[in-house]
């Protein structure tokens, strides 16, 4: 009676095993500004079939890891820079690498000046 539940149990295991190994994707890449530089400290969104945030480093640098194939909508985005957005097809295993480039936007100021006049 133990032998079939032991050889039952096996195949089990067996068959388990692909399901938990299966690869996973990723996404990394860096953002710089459009001089070059690197850019630290930027936003990026991922929304798909699984929906993470996470932030560059100081070098740019992001990675994006343990993702399910699928179709994805990408966003950087930083104050004083235009967002970057991209669709990126994951298929699984892919290890994509991206290098974003975002543009300064045009920051608008206004001037608030005061007078006192006469005493109260």
């Amino acid at each position: 009676m133990s032998r079939p539940i032991a050889v039952l149990f096996a195949v089990m295991l067996v068959l388990a095993v692909p399901v938990l190994a299966q690869p996973t994707s990723q996404i990394s890449g860096q953002v710089r500004a459009t001089t070059g530089d690197p850019l630290a400290h930027v936003t990026i969104e991922l929304r798909g079939a699984t929906s993470l945030q996470t932030e560059t480093d100081a070098n740019g640098r992001f990675f994006l890891r343990d993702l399910s194939q699928g179709q994805y909508d990408l966003t950087a985005s930083l104050t004083g820079f235009a967002r970057v957005q991209r669709q990126v097809p994951l298929k699984t295993g892919d290890a994509i690498s991206l290098n974003l480039t975002l543009w300064v936007t045009a920051i608008e100021t206004a001037t608030v000046s005061a007078a006192r006049t006469g005493d109260r």
